[in-house]
């Protein structure tokens, strides 16, 4: 009898420890204590221009909520939302000027930062593609969209071309859909269907999925 009432406690326990438990202890997920890299050490943007950073551990089965990230003059540069913990993270330019964004593992001093220059906003017709205007990263074996878009355009027609540079490493289609055939860097041309005089070259990183 007092066997089952002790098997009773103990499981009792067990069960409460699990509930107590992070998930991500329980799935095998641990504190990452480098940062490898970050998506980009410097760029620069326009006014009112939203953008991504990421950073990367050579370590795996990390846990992402453990990159904090800060920004040192908010005026200039903002979160997109209210979340700061994770491996990437979305911004918005505000106004011109020059801010640092830091990316830290929390409780450690190991970091990464971006220096940030905002610009005024371009006049002229330009392109921009959503996730990076610098540097686009694709899994290998994966497809992403680069989500282009022609900006200032006075023509109606607002179609894009595109163009792989480097077919044996990335290869794009008529939507703007990249694919990583092999790991490496290769590059994609993306033009106006109207103006094909506007035109921007995307530096495509093909990696293997972290």
């Amino acid at each position: 009898m007092r066997k089952n009432k002790l098997k009773q406690v103990v499981s009792l326990a067990m069960v409460g420890a699990m509930v107590l438990t992070p998930v991500s202890v329980l799935a095998g997920w641990k504190k990452p204590t480098t940062i490898s890299k970050i998506s980009a050490t410097s760029k620069t943007v326009r006014v009112g221009q939203e953008f991504e950073l990421k950073v990367y551990s050579n370590e795996r089965n990390v846990d992402d909520d453990y990159f904090v990230w800060s920004i040192d003059n908010k005026s200039i540069v903002r979160f997109d939302d209210d979340d700061r913990y994770d491996d990437e993270m979305e911004f918005k330019a505000l106004k011109a000027g020059t801010a640092t964004i830091t990316c830290k593992i929390k409780g450690t001093n190991v970091k990464e930062t971006c220096v940030v220059k905002v610009e005024e906003k371009q006049k002229t017709p330009y392109i921009t593609i959503d996730d990076d205007d610098e540097r686009f990263t694709v899994d290998v074996y994966d497809r992403e969209n680069l989500e282009a878009k022609l900006r200032n355009a006075t023509t109606s027609n607002r179609g894009l071309n595109y163009k792989s540079l480097d077919t044996d490493i990335v290869t794009v289609d008529s939507r703007g859909n990249v694919y990583g055939k092999k790991v490496g860097k290769g590059r994609i041309q993306i033009s106006s269907k109207a103006d094909p005089s506007i035109k921007k070259i995307v530096t495509v990183y093909v990696e293997w999925d972290d």
